[in-house]
């Protein structure tokens, strides 16, 4: 497609076009004024050639754009979360341990404040953690 020639919108009345659309698109309009469509039109086109992620609060694009993926999508909602399992994750085991460790500092951050992980409970969680990779279980 030429991207020169993918007209974006008016300015003063004269029509503007996108130069490239892969550096930082921002879209903008009026309810009804087609930036759903324009989005669709989009991944339609690229199928699945570039890597592309849809955040909105209502879920309508996500849902359109998510059926145009044709299966070729995570898709995460209220109504279908997604988890993410580190013990999974490509990484070697000082860094999965890490990971969890982190996400639980967040979680006890943000529960009761001041609060850490101790030493004792990194160490626990790092023996435990090891263990489970080791012994191919897939979860604690």
């Amino acid at each position: 497609m030429d991207l020169s020639r993918l007209k974006i919108g008016l300015e003063n009345g004269h029509p503007v076009y996108i130069k490239d659309r892969f550096i930082n698109t921002l879209l903008l309009g009026k309810s009804g004024t087609g930036k759903s469509s324009s989005i669709a039109q989009w991944f339609e086109q690229d199928g699945n050639r570039v890597c592309r992620i849809v955040l909105e609060p209502s879920s309508f694009l996500a849902e359109i754009v998510y059926a145009l993926c044709r299966g070729q999508a995570l898709y995460c909602s209220l109504q279908n979360p997604l988890s993410i399992n580190p013990l999974e994750a490509p990484y070697d085991p000082n860094a999965i341990v890490d990971i969890i460790c982190e996400a639980l500092n967040q979680v006890i951050q943000l529960t009761t404040p001041n609060e850490r992980l101790t030493v004792k409970m990194h160490g626990l969680l790092d023996e435990a953690i090891k263990y489970c990779l080791k012994n191919g279980r897939p979860n604690l």
